[in-house]
């Protein structure tokens, strides 16, 4: 387990190196099929400056939170789509589908790709939002049955998008590298709540890093 953390100038040399850090993963597993899923908001700015010959045959792609919506403005998975990927994980709603619905296909899509490559890497990007959230938990929603790993939820007022399907903490627990963004001076005080040497999971789910294999935090904020 670990925390490298990387203070750079502005957010877009952060997001700069934050996609570097990713294109480094994924040289390091050149012998592994890769699952890579974004998270939505801020740090969809990394893909911008990933190198297409990255998304070879051996990746997987899709999001590690979703918003139930058919928005192609809202939805996170309608917002990677430009990726040159060849396999994904799609999470865009389908007909008549409903929330819990779509939560329980993205459970059984990551289940199946771990079953399907057991030396396989998962890479994920990640943001804290405002309230010390992640890959769309909320505080006072977080997921921790070990044997869930994606679910869908009412987050109720705690969001402007309150219907979310999220990977939970178990299976957060289980990815390899994860490459987090947290941009602006709206982010100091959840960054500092993230990063103390205490904290309430339940509070600043974003805490979960700590908990992780490992982390690589790139921001523009001094910590």
């Amino acid at each position: 387990m670990g925390i490298d953390i990387h203070v750079q100038a502005n957010a877009t040399v952060v997001a700069q190196k934050a996609a570097k850090a990713v294109e480094e993963i994924f040289k390091k597993y050149t012998n592994h099929p890769i699952l890579f899923l974004v998270s939505g908001g801020s740090p969809i700015e990394i893909l911008k400056y990933l190198p297409k010959e990255l998304f070879d045959d051996r990746v997987t792609v899709g999001v590690s939170d979703e918003r139930f919506s058919t928005d192609p403005t809202i939805n996170n998975f309608a917002q990677i789509m430009f990726l040159p990927a060849k396999h994904w994980i799609d999470t865009r709603p389908q007909e008549a589908e409903t929330l819990e619905g779509l939560g329980v296909r993205f459970d059984t899509a990551l289940k199946n790709w771990k079953q399907k490559n057991p030396t396989g890497k998962i890479v994920i990007t990640q943001g804290i939002g405002l309230d010390g959230h992640t890959t769309g938990q909320m505080p006072g929603c977080i997921f921790d049955d070990s044997n869930v790993w994606a679910v869908g939820y009412d987050a109720g007022n705690k969001n402007k998008y309150p219907l979310r399907v999220t990977t939970t903490m178990p299976f957060l627990r289980l990815v390899d590298d994860s490459v987090m963004y947290v941009c602006g001076k709206d982010k100091e005080e959840p960054l500092k709540r993230t990063l103390a040497s205490e904290g309430d999971l339940s509070v600043t789910p974003s805490r979960i890093i700590h908990h992780m294999k490992h982390c690589l935090l790139f921001t523009d904020q001094q910590v």
